[in-house]
């Protein structure tokens, strides 16, 4: 079967698509890559700011029953509770990404958790069972007060810290990592991309250039073919490879040449 000049066009058309096809392909392949990359990375973003938000939040509440205890003033209770509840909130961000992962680590810490608020409950009656120890400078009560704060703060430190800190650096670590491998990817992909438009170009240029190429040449042949016929230059045989139309076309030219050949030396006879 010849390939007819609609054929390579239609053959040139087609690696071109095929490629367009590729690349399509690859870009969504990509594109859903990128989509699961990105939501591990808000994931563990998430679940690293709700514990630094925790371990602060573990910092305010000491701060808080330090800061009445330090001046009498009652806002500092008021701090203490408030930082707990931001505790609450931010955990329960921690439980919704990590409940099935990391289970027995965060029930560790959720019992964690429960001695340290007891330790703080302690301090925190202790002030409010002498709200004028304070002012009055009770040595024996303040003494009860500082025991059960030192309590409540050594455990902060030595345990519940530490505990969240358990989460908290595995968290960061992956985050960091995956940070890196998005910005690879990113850099992978940028540059497939570009190989893959620029061979698209390629590809597609030189099959229209071989295609227009073997069109102009034939085109050339005949013209030059036919201009000898007709100045009478019989001799020059026409012969084109084409495998097309302008094959055809040629061997129709030859075959009138030597018709014509023939006739004129038939009459010369």
């Amino acid at each position: 079967m010849k390939l007819t000049i609609a054929r390579k066009l239609f053959i040139g058309f087609g690696i071109l698509v095929f490629l367009l096809i590729i690349i399509a392909v690859f870009s969504a392949n990509s594109l859903n890559q990128t989509q699961t990359l990105t939501s591990d990375l808000i994931e563990y973003q998430k679940v690293v700011q709700a514990t630094n938000q925790c371990k602060e939040a573990i910092f305010t509440s000491r701060v808080g029953i330090v800061q009445t205890y330090l001046t009498g003033t009652r806002s500092g209770l008021s701090r203490t509770a408030t930082a707990r509840a931001d505790y609450d909130s931010w955990w329960e961000v921690i439980k919704e990404y990590r409940t099935i992962g990391k289970a027995q680590l965060l029930h560790d810490i959720e019992i964690i958790r429960l001695e340290y608020d007891r330790r703080l409950d302690q301090a925190i009656t202790s002030l409010n069972a002498n709200p004028d120890a304070l002012d009055e400078g009770d040595p024996d009560v303040l003494d009860i007060i500082n025991a059960n704060l030192d309590f409540a703060d050594s455990y902060a430190y030595s345990t519940m810290l530490p505990a969240l800190d358990r989460l908290y650096e595995p968290e960061l670590k992956a985050l960091e990592e995956l940070a890196i491998s998005a910005e690879r990817r990113a850099s992978v992909m940028t540059t497939l991309a570009v190989l893959f438009g620029f061979s698209s170009v390629i590809v597609g240029a030189a099959a229209a250039y071989l295609i227009s190429r073997g069109i102009t040449r034939s085109t050339s042949e005949l013209s030059n073919a036919a201009d000898a016929i007709s100045r009478g230059d019989l001799d020059i045989p026409i012969k084109i490879n084409t495998g097309d139309e302008m094959e055809d076309l040629a061997d129709s030219i030859e075959r009138m040449r030597n018709s014509l050949r023939a006739a004129i030396e038939r009459l010369r006879r």
